[in-house]
């Protein structure tokens, strides 16, 4: 629904009780799937509802809401993330790659 609805729609869905700690198959949960399309509104909710294990869980490669945030350039995003104190920023993904890494590359 993140990928497709319209945020009021996917709000809704997270106030109706969803399963917010959803893995996709290739691990991916709504956070990081939010995070990386810069959909804030949603990543506030969602951070609002998850464990503290799940703001940093890893999707495949090692990548986190806060890479794939800084990643899409969502500057917005990055913010919400890097306030919430479980949210751990100096992390790598599998083959090294940083924070900074990807929000070079992202712009």
């Amino acid at each position: 629904a993140i990928l497709t609805e319209p945020e009021e729609t996917v709000l809704g869905l997270i106030e109706a009780g969803v399963d917010v700690t959803t893995r996709y198959p290739n691990g991916e949960t709504p956070l990081l799937v939010a995070a990386g399309r810069g959909r804030d509104r949603i990543v506030r909710e969602l951070l609002g509802r998850v464990g503290d294990g799940e703001v940093n869980v890893c999707a495949s490669g090692g990548r986190r809401a806060i890479m794939m945030a800084a990643l899409g350039g969502w500057s917005g995003v990055v913010e919400l993330l890097v306030s919430d104190p479980r949210c751990e920023v100096p992390v790598r993904d599998d083959i090294g790659r940083d924070v900074f890494w990807y929000a070079r590359v992202g712009g």
